[in-house]
């Protein structure tokens, strides 16, 4: 491979990467709540945080915590379990300004909640690591 198709390689992951880096920071006190539709680690994020069956608790390192009933107020009930990200397909402008009032930082993805968080992790680690060269 040469020079030029690493760098785009490099762009294209940078760019995959940035909303994340700009959202959010990786510390001992993130919880991550992942929108799904089901109760399990490989459940697929659900297409909206409103219809979420469940959500799925992650710590800092990515290690599955575990599954609690989605409950309405969604804001409030994730702020009272200490969450300060969650993820989820889309969040309607209520939605987003309850969360971001709450402080916590939503996330726009789709996938599996597992891959999903590791992928996030990820691109926390690679910032982390592109900051200190």
């Amino acid at each position: 491979m040469n020079l030029m198709k690493y760098r785009a390689v490099f762009v294209a992951l940078a760019l995959s990467c940035l909303p994340l880096w700009a959202q959010a920071e990786k510390a001992p006190d993130t919880l991550i709540a992942v929108a799904t539709t089901a109760g399990q680690q490989n459940a697929n994020i659900s297409p909206a945080v409103a219809k979420a069956s469940h959500f799925l608790l992650f710590d800092h390192s990515g290690a599955f915590l575990r599954a609690v009933k989605a409950k309405k107020p969604v804001a409030d009930s994730l702020a009272k379990q200490g969450v300060t990200v969650v993820v989820a397909q889309e969040f309607n402008r209520n939605q987003l300004d309850k969360l971001t009032s709450q402080g916590i930082i939503p996330i726009h993805k789709a996938g599996a909640a597992s891959s999903v968080v590791k992928d996030f992790l990820r691109c926390e680690e690679d910032a982390e690591a592109t900051k200190t060269h």
